[in-house]
């Protein structure tokens, strides 16, 4: 469960260095003053901008209760192939939606690769469940 776990974290950090990059760039550009930055208003921004930086926030929502149930298998010595399958697959269909998000943000992708993570973290809380109740 550790490497899926980590894989997560690690798609949350590459976000998290292409948001940085985006507004350097958009500040270099003259496209965003360096003051939007404190408080994230008083002027419009291009799309990248909000996208990447509203993706990286998505990074902090959802994904927590993957992180939580991942640990939770790991503290409790749990070990179970479909948690793993699952586990592995909500990563995945995480980065495809962060791929989206951040590139052609269609909307349909984003929004059919977020429903399918999200019923492999259902799916992975009813595991944990079933394990804890036997």
């Amino acid at each position: 469960m550790f490497y899926p776990i980590f894989t997560m974290f690690m798609i949350t950090v590459l976000v998290g260095v292409y948001m940085l990059a985006v507004r350097i760039k958009s500040v270099k550009q003259g496209e965003v003053s360096n003051r939007y930055f404190k408080l994230m208003k008083g002027q419009e921004v291009p799309d990248v901008v909000n996208q990447v930086s509203r993706n990286f926030v998505n990074q902090f929502e959802t994904p927590v209760l993957f992180y939580v149930a991942g640990c939770l298998y790991l503290i409790q010595g749990f070990e179970s192939d479909i948690a793993l399958y699952v586990a592995w697959l909500f990563v995945i269909f995480r980065a495809i939606h962060a791929f989206v998000h951040v590139t052609s943000n269609k909307l349909i992708l984003r929004m059919a690769s977020f429903g399918i993570a999200f019923i492999f973290l259902v799916i992975m809380w009813l595991e944990l469940l079933r394990l804890n109740l036997s």
